[in-house]
């Protein structure tokens, strides 16, 4: 992992020191050079002598200019890692807002380059003439602006800021060195974060997996929405959506991409069912390395979908729905979201049930709930006649269970799979013939039985 030491740090900083390292560094100097005017003529001639003469001070509270230190270390021949590990905070020269308990060297690690994705997404750079740069970032959902501060402090340390400053705003700036630190290392420029401009930096991509798949968790955060069973960001910078595919094609998440041909410059990615999978499982095992890349209430969305994917029971009754809808908002209004998530059933799903019984004038709509989704209320308790009666199966089960008894037995009949299964043998041969034409299976033989012959089946290897 590349490492940024504070000798390297692109800008002026101030450091402060503990207190027995410059004792020891003051003692050493002495032993050295005796005098304190030979020390200044050495190391700092062209300093004033009484500032040079306090900074060497153990008793001096104020913050030390850094590039005196590491000419004391160099000339005394005490390693800068040394000088490194005694700092107990830093700021840029001049500045306000300080780093303590910093983590130094810094980490280019996936935080870092998730950080430089979301000053694309939702940051800017602000650049004053006479000022260098510095990164804001704005988010209104708090738990994710909180999430920001913490990946900032994963690789920084603890930012002090002034004046109870998250009290009055929705949004987060970076002090200048840190902004510095993290737009140097890819030779990125103040207009390089305009939003129709901006670009992945090409040696972001010859990082590894996980840098790749938290730039990518950074736009779903600040660009991307979840649409039932797909993840889609939408942009007016059609190069970044190319970025954001060409990550994905890295991280074998299949999606698809379309330009907007009403407005210039905007394409949408769609990351498709398989993908959202794929990605979900990543992002777990990035989770557990680094917290931080938390999704926030994006999280719950995802994982939504992932449960209504891997649910086992489905309705095949017209009106079963509806009636579990009725019973559920007899207790209380819901929202769309509050009922997709307890049937595990699409948003999309859970409308068009909704939308017929508004029609018949059994609920109606309540206002708007979290999130911008609709409540909805029960005008009258009545129970939607089913159309048939039906049952519940285990989608997806029994066509795993066959895989199984052909894997362990080799081979079975028709007859022989809906004994074992203790299913009727109709049913079973309608699915094994699907399972044909998916060529998951085929015919090899047939068996034959005192009353009719049965098919023999095994696996396509």
């Amino acid at each position: 992992m590349k490492l940024i030491h504070i000798w390297n740090f692109p800008y002026n900083v101030s450091i402060l020191l503990k207190k027995s390292f410059l004792i020891y560094l003051r003692s050493e100097l002495k032993n050295k050079y005796r005098y304190l005017r030979l020390i200044h003529k050495f190391i700092s001639p062209n300093s004033n002598f009484s500032s040079f003469k306090n900074i060497l001070k153990p008793s001096y509270v104020n913050f030390r200019d850094l590039k005196i230190f590491i000419k004391i270390c160099n000339d005394l021949s005490v390693p800068l890692y040394e000088l490194e590990k005694n700092i107990l905070a830093y700021r840029t020269t001049g500045g306000h807002c300080l780093m303590k308990n910093p983590r130094l060297p810094i980490e280019v690690n996936p935080i870092f380059d998730m950080v430089i994705a979301h000053i694309f997404g939702d940051g800017n750079s602000v650049k004053i003439d006479g000022r260098e740069l510095y990164f804001n970032y704005r988010q209104f959902d708090n738990e994710l602006l909180n999430l920001f501060l913490k990946k900032a402090e994963r690789l920084f340390g603890k930012i002090k800021y002034e004046n109870n400053y998250f009290n009055q705003q929705k949004k987060i700036y970076l002090p200048t060195i840190t902004s510095l630190i993290l737009a140097n290392y890819y030779s990125l420029k103040s207009e390089d974060f305009l939003s129709d401009r901006c670009v992945i930096p090409e040696k972001m991509f010859s990082h590894s997996k996980d840098h790749l798949l938290a730039v990518l968790i950074a736009f779903i955060i600040d660009e991307g929405f979840i649409d039932s069973s797909q993840v889609v960001i939408s942009l007016r910078n059609k190069r970044l959506v190319s970025d954001i595919g060409r990550i994905c094609d890295i991280l074998e998440y299949k999606y698809t991409i379309r330009e907007d041909k009403k407005i210039s410059n905007k394409a949408t990615i769609y990351i498709l069912e398989d993908g959202t999978k794929r990605f979900w499982d990543d992002y777990l095992v990035l989770k557990k390395k680094y917290p931080e890349v938390n999704l926030g209430y994006k999280e719950d969305q995802i994982k939504d979908f992932i449960l209504r994917k891997e649910k086992r029971w489905r309705s095949e009754s017209q009106g079963i729905t509806k009636n579990v809808i009725i019973n559920l908002l007899k207790d209380k209004p819901r929202t769309i979201r509050d009922l997709a998530k307890i049937l595990l059933i699409s948003r999309q799903g859970i409308r068009f049930h909704l939308k017929k019984l508004v029609k018949g004038r059994i609920v109606r709509k309540d206002g708007k709930g979290k999130k911008g989704s609709d409540i909805y209320s029960l005008l009258k308790f009545v129970q939607v006649p089913v159309a048939r009666k039906g049952r519940s199966r285990q989608y997806g089960a029994t066509k795993e269970k066959i895989i199984e008894l052909l894997m362990e037995f080799g081979k079975l009949d028709t007859k022989e799979i809906s004994n074992k299964l203790k299913m009727r043998r109709g049913t079973i041969y309608t699915l094994l013939r699907y399972m044909q034409k998916q060529k998951i299976i085929k015919r090899i033989d047939k068996k034959v039985y005192k009353t009719h012959p049965s098919t023999v089946w095994c696996l396509i290897k």
